[in-house]
Parts: structure tokens; sequence; C-alpha cells
């Protein structure tokens, strides 16, 4: 289960910042019970993940899942397919959870029943579902499931550790890849102007900052990328114009500040790559 201090973080943090749903084309709402990629706010590859909980901020409160029912301990739920909408049993591993954003999970490949989730993760009583069973008791450390454990841990602290350390110490630092990101916004828009820009939003709802410095905005600049007519053109006044006008220009400024507000000790930095966007407009 969460933490009792990084839930107590999670309720500060909603309070300061009221719920935003996301309106990033192509990713539905997140819900409880959904089946998502989870992706590394540092790199590396994707986790499926359950949502558990959902919160009065961007965090979502998640568990990982895997196929190996073979590796199932007495603290995890094995669901058989005909509960689920996969073509797999699951393993669901209640001991390990974590919070992550929103904007770190893609679109919904599947679901657990909620009621399910839910029983098994407020505290209420457990749901009537007798082909649902938990799998043995660890053997101790030269257990085959020990090491697979182990690992799991590693894999639920990294994809959870961005979002933990902004909600209990600080804010979200943001970088922007400008000199990847842009080319390819005209490249294959318009939807991933269109998922920069509400991204844009999700950091500013929950309290992140951006940090745009001279020489980023030097790169728009030679990149030929520094004139809202060139977005307009290609794109079309109504994403290419509003993208410069919502996005650009903001950064624009930002770049130009002379005493531009840094990252405290506590904060976190964090470079948007362009993966990151393919994953929200997906």
């Amino acid at each position: 289960m969460i933490p009792d201090d990084i839930l107590e973080h999670i309720a500060q943090h909603a309070s300061r910042n009221p719920r935003r749903e996301p309106q990033i084309l192509g990713s539905p709402e997140v819900r409880i019970g959904d089946l998502r990629n989870a992706r590394p706010p540092h790199g590396g590859p994707s986790r499926l993940v359950l949502v558990v909980a959902l919160t009065d901020s961007q965090a979502v409160e998640v568990t990982l899942v895997h196929p190996h029912v073979e590796l199932a301990t007495d603290s995890d739920l094995v669901v058989p397919r005909g509960l689920l909408d996969v073509q797999y049993d699951l393993v669901i591993q209640t001991d390990l959870a974590g919070v992550v954003w929103r904007t770190d999970l893609g679109r919904s490949i599947g679901y657990v029943p909620p009621s399910l989730v839910k029983s098994y993760f407020t505290g209420k009583p457990p749901v009537d579902m007798p082909q649902v069973y938990t799998g043995h008791a660890l053997a101790g450390s030269l257990d085959v499931r020990w090491s697979f454990k182990a690992h799991e841990g590693d894999e639920i602290e990294a994809l959870a550790a961005d979002c933990s350390a902004t909600l209990i110490d600080g804010k979200t630092w943001w970088r922007p890849d400008v000199g990847t990101i842009l080319p390819k916004f005209l490249q294959h828009a318009p939807h991933y102007a269109l998922a920069m820009g509400e991204l844009v939003d999700t950091w500013l709802d929950r309290g992140d900052a951006m940090d745009i410095s001279p020489a980023d905005w030097e790169v728009i600049e030679e990149l030929g990328l520094a004139d809202r007519a060139v977005w307009a053109g290609q794109l079309g006044e109504e994403v290419g114009g509003l993208f410069w006008d919502a996005v650009l220009q903001a950064w624009h400024f930002k770049s130009t500040q002379t005493n531009r507000p840094s990252p405290a000790a506590t904060d976190t930095v964090r470079v948007c790559h362009y993966e990151d966007l393919v994953t929200i407009a997906a």
C-alpha cells in the first residue's frame, strides 16, 4: 500500500492545486481498474501497472502487475483472464504500489473489475470472487522468486521516484528538448503539438515549472522556428498559431528574463523528450 506520508503529501498538494482532468488528445480518462503502461520519468522500458486509486491532484496510485503466475507470492493476487479485458492471467502485486503522474501513463490496454480493485486497496471486505487466489509464501532468500521481488521493488521505486519526490520535497522543473521536439512537431503534427500544449497546462496545474534558457531559444532560432508565421503556415492558425501563442511565446519570455527563477536543492529537474509526447499522444 502507499505509505501514509505519501498520502498526506498528496492531500496537501491537492488542496493547493485543484483537480483538472487532462484533455490530452488520444489519452482517455484515467479510471480505477485501468491497465496501462507507465513510463519511468528518467528513461527506460515501460511497465504494466494497475490503477488502484485516483487523487485530487495529477498523481495516480498504481501497483505493478505481470503475467507470470508461477512467480506469485502470498502478497499477490492472481486474476484469471476470464475476469479481465486481456488474453492472459494477471498477477497483481499488492505490496508494490506507488504514485505516478497521469502524464506518465499510456493509453488503457485493459481493465480489472473496479469492485475487485477497491475491495483489496481501500480496506473494504474482499468481494466474493473464488476464481481469484494468492500465491505461496516466499521460502527465504534461496527461493527463486526472492530476487524477482527485489527487482520488482526497484522497478516501482523508479516509476514513482519523480512523483513521490515532488509531492514530498518540492516541484518538478521541466526542460523541453527543443532541438528534437519542435522539428518533429512540424513533421508529425498536429496531435503532438496539441499534446505539448496540454502537457504544459498539466505541469502548471500541478505546480511544476519550466526551465527555458537563452541557449534553448537560440536553438529554436537556428532551426528557423522562432517565427509565428512558420507555425501558422505549416500547421494552420487553429493549431500552429495557437501553439505559438500558448507555448512558444511563453518560452521566449522565460528565456529573456535576466533573473530567471532556478530549481531549489529539493526540486527535481527533468528533461521532456520527444518520446514522452509520443506516449501521451499515442
